[in-house]
């Protein structure tokens, strides 16, 4: 996406620019707005997730940082946390896997 020829996380988020009438449509999970919950929103949760571990918390602006955590983190009704983690990426990739099958 940024051209590089690599895909990182700075890809992900630029797939995922989000504005208003795309934000009004996303269901939890989807965090790159694309109408889809797949393993791309598992991935940008997982490079989230490492980013915040090793303290990057400036790679993200914050709305981006504000779109993880309503979007990402599946795990808040279950457990009832604010984090947005590997566990996360888990429950997207489930619900990914489930949404998949009923294709």
């Amino acid at each position: 996406m940024n051209g590089d020829g690599k895909v990182w996380n700075d890809d992900i988020v630029l797939m995922g620019e989000v504005n208003s009438d795309i934000t009004l449509n996303t269901e939890l999970g989807d965090v790159n707005h694309d109408g889809y919950v797949d393993s791309i929103d598992a991935t940008a949760v997982l490079l989230y997730y490492a980013d915040l571990s090793n303290d990057n918390y400036d790679n993200y602006t914050a709305e981006e940082h504000e779109n993880f955590k309503k979007y990402g983190n599946m795990s808040k009704e279950e457990l009832g946390d604010d984090y947005v983690d590997c566990i996360d990426t888990s429950l997207i990739l489930q619900k990914y896997a489930g949404l998949s099958a009923t294709e």
